[in-house]
């Protein structure tokens, strides 16, 4: 798995991130229960400030990411 995840990066960096935000965006939304299915989205809009990517989560996501890739 971290394999597969690596070399998708290094094969095609900018697509890669894109479809990995897209994923993390539709995890969100399920995380927090206002996905497609209430009729709420995470506004795109927010995805675009930077300022919703300094919320406290984002550490713990990063931590959890590191720790995953690492092992």
């Amino acid at each position: 798995m971290k394999r597969t995840f690596l070399e998708s990066f290094a094969k095609e960096p900018a697509q890669f991130i894109q479809t990995w935000l897209e994923s993390q965006s539709r995890d969100l939304e399920s995380i927090l229960g206002n996905g497609p299915s209430e009729g709420q989205t995470v506004r795109q809009e927010e995805l675009k400030r930077s300022e919703f990517f300094r919320l406290p989560w984002v550490e713990e996501v990063r931590v959890s990411l590191f720790h995953l890739l690492s092992s």
